[in-house]
């Protein structure tokens, strides 16, 4: 049992499939059936914008850059979060990432820096947890309603900065980002 996965980001190449995970399995890069991929740790379907019924429990949300402006998007299975909480993820490591899920999402850290004011060219993930990618920079994420009262990283802005939304950054109910 043979198959083909990335290579690069132009070709593919054959991998044996009989030792290969399935979806939903635990992996690492390189350890998932063809036409998965492994994503925060899990081997993920690629899927559809809107469309979750092939992530199995899963939701369609992240987007992965091939080349240039060609992305294909794919499975999450992460437990949702609080990004304002002091240990918003049970797994020890994980970050809480506001998204544009209904909900906030546990994954591994981002390994660049991501803080507020990073670049984050292929999204979301190039941020740090607790953060938002807007206009290609990662800003810290805030509660819209409580912004003004709370800490930055717990909700707050830092000073001089409003709360505010934007179409496409995040759909978590009552969480913007600082601008």
């Amino acid at each position: 049992d043979t198959g083909c996965e990335p290579s690069g980001t132009t070709a593919t190449h054959c991998v044996a499939g009989n030792a290969l995970k399935g979806p939903k399995a635990e992996c690492k890069d390189g350890e998932c059936k063809p036409g998965l991929r492994c994503v925060f740790g899990k081997c993920a379907p690629p899927c559809c914008a809107g469309n979750d019924a092939p992530c199995e429990g899963g939701a369609c949300v992240v987007n992965f850059q091939i080349t240039g402006n060609i992305a294909i998007r794919y499975c999450i299975y992460q437990e949702s979060c609080d990004p304002f909480a002091d240990m918003p993820c049970a797994s020890a490591g994980e970050q809480c990432y506001p998204s544009i899920l209904p909900y906030a999402f546990c994954a591994p850290p981002n390994p660049g820096p991501g803080g507020a004011g990073a670049p984050c060219p292929d999204g979301l993930l190039d941020c740090l947890g607790g953060h938002v990618c807007y206009s290609g920079t990662c800003r810290l994420a805030c509660d819209l309603a409580n912004y003004m009262s709370l800490e930055p990283g717990k909700g707050g802005c830092e000073a001089g900065d409003v709360c505010v939304t934007s179409t496409g950054i995040t759909t978590v109910p009552g969480i913007g980002f600082c601008n």
